[in-house]
């Protein structure tokens, strides 16, 4: 968790889309993706357009809620775009 600032209360930390879209450009695709964060980051990128990846839902479970690995197919062609400006 991050500290805002100005209010004074902890907001949740997350990869910035364009970070985590660098990261995956380096990567060797299909790539697995198994942090929380990362994964929520994903579903932006790919609402965005600019990443196509298999996101699987929540899985619940005795002591809670598990999210399973997300798998990245590829970067489109409008991820490759941002990759320039980014």
């Amino acid at each position: 968790m991050v500290r805002h600032p100005k209010f004074d209360r902890t907001m949740p930390s997350f990869a910035a889309p364009a970070q985590l879209l660098r990261r995956l450009s380096a990567a060797p695709l299909p790539a697995q993706i198994d942090r929380e964060t990362d994964i929520q980051t994903l579903e932006t990128l790919v609402l965005a357009g600019q990443a196509k990846a298999s996101i699987p839902a929540r899985v619940r479970t005795l002591t809670g809620h598990v999210r399973p690995p997300a798998t990245v197919m590829e970067i489109t062609r409008m991820g490759r775009t941002a990759l320039r400006y980014f």
